[in-house]
């Protein structure tokens, strides 16, 4: 188990990073839109709000992984 886990541990963590820069990307990539709607709609949002809001946009500037596993599976399957 040591073996594997000394192996893969690297290439695991650059995929969490990558991951974690990805979700912080969409983020900020989608918040203008959501300010933009919330402004117009006189609405004040938390920054916990804004952030689901930003992650479960039905079209993003830049989706989440989540969405994009979501998309990839929906046209797989």
């Amino acid at each position: 188990m040591t073996r594997v886990w000394r192996a893969g541990a690297p290439i695991l963590t650059v995929l969490l990073v990558i991951i974690a820069i990805w979700y912080l990307g969409a983020v900020r990539m989608n918040a203008t839109w959501e300010r933009d709607q919330a402004a117009r709609a006189g609405v004040e949002l938390t920054t916990p709000q804004m952030i689901v809001n930003t992650l479960t946009q039905d079209r993003p500037i830049l989706p989440a992984p989540h969405q994009v596993a979501v998309g990839l599976y929906d046209g797989i399957a």
